[in-house]
């Protein structure tokens, strides 16, 4: 009985769920959106940045700008720290006690 439960339980968990990235921050004045979507939990999740291009798009739109494209790589960054992951010495949060994480794009607006 226990045997099945593992299997379903690893088997469920291996699954891939294709989520529409959401903005996270951005700059009408410097024309630059950017967006993203948060990993982790038993899901894996990848990112419909193609929607997010759609959606890029439509903000830059909305600030009076005609379009947006893709500006580098998406990449991943800590959205939230342990407690104590501040380190006085180096002024920066330790790598390490990343509790979450996000896959980011930025979008550059265009005329």
């Amino acid at each position: 009985m226990i045997r099945p439960l593992i299997l379903a339980l690893a088997l469920g968990g291996c699954s891939t769920v294709v989520v529409e990235p959401r903005p996270l921050d951005g700059s009408k004045a410097d024309g630059v959106v950017e967006l993203g979507y948060e990993l982790g939990g038993l899901v894996l999740r990848e990112g419909d940045w193609a929607a997010g291009e759609r959606r890029a798009a439509q903000v830059c739109r909305d600030w009076g700008y005609t379009d947006a494209k893709p500006f580098g790589e998406p990449f991943s960054r800590c959205s939230q720290f342990g407690e104590g992951a501040y380190d006085e010495t180096t002024e920066r949060y330790q790598e390490s006690s990343c509790l979450r994480r996000q896959r980011v794009a930025r979008f550059q607006c265009i005329d």
